[in-house]
């Protein structure tokens, strides 16, 4: 008799949390609230033009320490900023790391408008968050994702 429980899940995999570098940008310093490091982020990673170079030092560290799964934090990949070509570099990236984004983390914003555009840039670019599209038999995850209009109408009422 084997001592081994059968499972159709995949084994589990440690994922490391974007948010831990949230604070890098303004020196890791002592701070009451979280705000300042947030913004500090996004302000240094939504230029295009040092966006590879800021994305790549970080996953860089990520890949060193033995992760192959990552939690994005949206301060790295912002659905309010980001553009096709930040999503190009941030998908090279990963790949050239061997990092896959098992879920994006941060505010997804404070209207039903501002979730439906962050769930856009989610289906727009299929395959920046695998744990998030698809569970492990290839089925959705979530069919609510794919109808972004009705998962704000759901949040709206249960706020």
């Amino acid at each position: 008799m084997s001592n081994h429980l059968h499972t159709d899940l995949p084994p589990l995999t440690l994922s490391f949390m974007g948010a831990n570098f949230v604070a890098r940008e303004l020196g890791y310093g002592a701070a009451d609230e979280w705000g300042p490091f947030d913004v500090a982020t996004n302000a240094a990673f939504e230029p295009i033009d040092t966006y590879a170079a800021r994305l790549d030092e970080i996953l860089a560290i990520v890949a060193s320490a033995g992760f192959e799964a990552m939690d994005m934090w949206l301060a790295h990949l912002n659905w309010r900023w980001a553009t096709p070509e930040h999503v190009a570099i941030a998908r090279d990236l990963l790949d050239r790391h061997g990092i896959r984004v098992v879920s994006l983390a941060g505010s997804f914003g404070e209207t039903p408008s501002d979730l439906e555009a962050a769930c856009r840039l989610l289906l727009a670019h299929p395959g920046l968050g695998n744990g998030l599209e698809r569970s492990h038999d290839g089925e959705l995850a979530t069919g609510e994702l794919r109808q972004p209009d009705r998962l704000s109408d759901r949040l709206a009422r249960s706020v």
